[in-house]
């Protein structure tokens, strides 16, 4: 029974060793992009951190979890990285962060964030109750970076920045507009 399992989650392909082999591509690809300079004497991770800034810890720990799924082949189905509630909750989040930076909203809200009083913990416990009940893997990921934040493992000491950024905030934007015309064309096919 537990190999079934361990069978349908996990699968290798034919050549046993093709697990080290992913294993060693992406440990060179991963040297690659920090150590050898590409672009006037710059990294692939320093033109990217230049472009990006520093990632929230939020995506970093999907980008861990992507990571994983490739180098274990681990079947995971997109939804369950990404799925409906956390996406919508995100994006609205962001886009009102953003949306007052930018003075299109006279209240800003980036400013709370470098010091959350109980209100704004009280809300997320209440979101982190949430996704406990209905998608474990995001309580665990706001629950790091809620715990990285009261370390102050990035340099910024704003809960913003540890729970989303630009980069995560298009993709979940990019994410739900397909998923949504895909089911409205799933809904409306005569087939």
């Amino acid at each position: 029974m537990l190999k079934n399992n361990l069978n349908r989650n996990i699968y290798f392909h034919t050549h046993p060793n093709n697990f080290f082999t992913r294993l060693l591509g992406v440990i060179f690809i991963i040297v690659v992009a920090v150590y050898c300079p590409m672009y006037h004497q710059f990294t692939i991770v320093q033109l990217f951190k230049g472009i990006l800034g520093n990632l929230s810890v939020v995506s970093l720990c999907l980008l861990l979890i992507l990571l994983i799924r490739i180098v274990f082949l681990i079947k995971l189905n997109m939804s369950a990285v990404f799925n409906y509630p956390f996406a919508i909750i995100l994006v609205i989040l962001a886009s009102l962060v953003y949306l007052s930076t930018f003075n299109f909203i006279s209240f800003d809200l980036y400013s709370l964030g470098y010091f959350p009083n109980h209100v704004i913990l009280f809300c997320f416990g209440i979101v982190e109750i949430y996704f406990w009940c209905y998608a474990r893997v995001y309580a665990w990921i706001w629950l790091i970076a809620l715990i990285s934040f009261y370390f102050k493992i990035l340099p910024s000491n704003n809960l913003c920045d540890y729970l989303f950024d630009p980069l995560l905030w298009l993709i979940l934007c990019v994410w739900l507009i397909v998923r949504l015309s895909y089911r409205l064309r799933k809904n409306h096919s005569i087939f």
